[in-house]
């Protein structure tokens, strides 16, 4: 079995797109994406009378047309942020209420997630080509669901998954605290994952017991 293996690419579109067609380019059987799937950035584009403004790494563009909004748009996504079109009293909204630009950030992290697993659909073949997509320290535990309703991808949080005679043991990933050194451990990044790993090497000590029953 070929595997192609990937991890952190946190939001970026051109990656994840990269990703898909490496089945395809590699002749993989199998392609992961081992953590870390989602962007860490909203940016938001105010829709006003004829026409869009939206400041990107400090520097402001007017938008004329639907063309160059697409464009804009997908560099967004393509850098690994997530483009919010809003109008201006949503964007005034979002600045004044707790919890809004949060809550934003959510429908827009999960609308994305959710175009992704349709481009995985086609470029896997209706999976076809299997693909194992799990979450990261810095991915929010609300992308589970959604990962794990894909008809074309297998979600592997938790899991111990069979890989043509081998097992892949996947762990629940703790959420890296604010500030946090990514260098470092992450507190509880280890939990759940011992008693996974005992579950693989319990099942091998079972099938070493019955080769050696039935060799004598």
């Amino acid at each position: 079995m070929k595997i192609f293996f990937a991890t952190d690419i946190h939001g970026s579109e051109i990656c994840w797109r990269k990703f898909l067609n490496s089945a395809a380019f590699y002749k993989a059987d199998m392609v992961i994406l081992g953590g870390d799937v989602t962007g860490k950035v909203m940016i938001p584009i105010v829709a006003h009378n004829g026409y869009w403004q939206v400041t990107v790494r400090g520097e402001s563009q007017r938008i004329e047309n639907r063309e160059s909004l697409e464009e804009v748009q997908r560099q967004i996504r393509n850098r690994g942020s997530y483009p919010a079109i809003v109008s201006p009293d949503e964007l005034r909204h979002l600045s004044e209420h707790e919890g809004a630009v949060d809550q934003r950030f959510s429908v827009e992290m999960m609308h994305s997630l959710d175009r992704w697993l349709d481009m995985a659909d086609t470029k896997l073949k209706g999976g076809q080509i299997g693909c194992i997509l799990n979450g990261g320290n810095d991915d929010i535990f609300e992308i589970d669901d959604l990962i794990e309703s894909s008809p074309c991808v297998t979600f592997a949080e938790g899991k111990v998954l069979d890989l043509g005679g081998f097992s892949l043991v996947a762990g629940k990933a703790a959420l890296m605290p604010a500030g946090a050194d990514p260098g470092l451990p992450t507190p509880g990044g280890g939990a759940g994952l011992a008693g996974l790993v005992g579950r693989v090497s319990r099942a091998c000590a079972r099938r070493l017991r019955s080769a050696s029953t039935a060799a004598r």
